[in-house]
């Protein structure tokens, strides 16, 4: 079941949420990609975990691009709580910003951004003692900063998109409860000409900070994980001068034709 027991176990490790975290932190980058319109740059991630705890392939992982589809697959973002046999409450929190640049290629516009992931939970308890558990993902809200237009730099704007997820995105047992396996999936669709009310966006900046979150009580167990991120980006093509100049001249053409008629009548 989903929601209801946010007011027991999650509020029960609200001070551990919300208190600040002493870690030292791991920046990964990984390599540029280049897609059919555009090219992914700048592809780093800022992880929250003290960097003895970071996979060496990072969270998020090495992505590839498919057309103008860059795809995280390789992913090592994971939760997990297992209680333990005393009366108080485990929790374990991932957190990892994604960063990258999105710079179209010559003749192309951005128009939109489609963000979107998805992974799956578990929550189990003992059959002989049966107790609570939780899984949550942080809602994440997208950041998009506009740096060029028409090929010139510019000051950087910002605005956000908050992702919404059709699944839920808190899931919990309690000790009444059977174990639990579920999936959730979550997506932010940007139509940057209606954002921004600009229509000559060549270079932005997207960032979303995303976290995961499980909590368990004594002979319980919950775990969530990530396992996929993709980023996909819609441009609309530049017309050519060639294609301008013909349709110049059919314009010309039919307002001589108009020209003409009115002439002769």
């Amino acid at each position: 079941m989903r929601g209801s027991f946010l007011t027991s176990v999650v509020a029960l490790s609200a001070c551990a949420f919300f208190a600040p975290m002493q870690v030292d932190g791991a920046n990964i980058v990984y390599a540029p990609q280049s897609g059919a319109t555009v090219n992914f740059t700048s592809i780093t991630e800022s992880s929250m975990e003290p960097t003895t705890q970071v996979p060496l392939n990072g969270l998020y992982g090495q992505p590839t691009a498919y057309g103008d589809v860059l795809v995280f697959d390789n992913l090592n973002f994971r939760a997990q709580s297992t209680g333990p046999q005393r009366d108080f409450d485990f929790v374990d929190f991932v957190d990892g910003q994604l960063n990258l640049t999105i710079a179209a290629k010559a003749n192309q516009f951005i128009s939109t951004l489609l963000l979107s992931e998805d992974g799956d939970y578990t929550l189990q308890q003992s059959l002989i003692a049966p107790n609570a558990a939780a899984a949550q993902v942080i809602v994440p809200t997208v950041i998009i900063r506009v740096l060029e237009r028409n090929g010139s730099p510019v000051a950087p704007t910002t605005y956000y998109s908050p992702m919404t997820f059709s699944t839920g995105s808190l899931f919990s047992i309690t000790a009444s409860d059977p174990s639990e396996y579920g999936v959730f999936s979550g997506s932010a669709a940007v139509n940057l000409v209606s954002l921004t009310g600009f229509s000559d966006i060549t270079r932005i900046a997207v960032s979303y900070d995303n976290q995961l979150y499980a909590e368990s009580l004594p002979n319980a167990s919950a775990a969530i994980a990530k396992k996929g991120v993709t980023v996909e980006v819609g441009t609309d093509g530049v017309p050519e001068p060639a294609t301008l100049s013909i349709f110049g001249g059919l314009a010309g053409f039919a307002l001589l034709r108009r020209r003409r008629n009115a002439l002769e009548n």
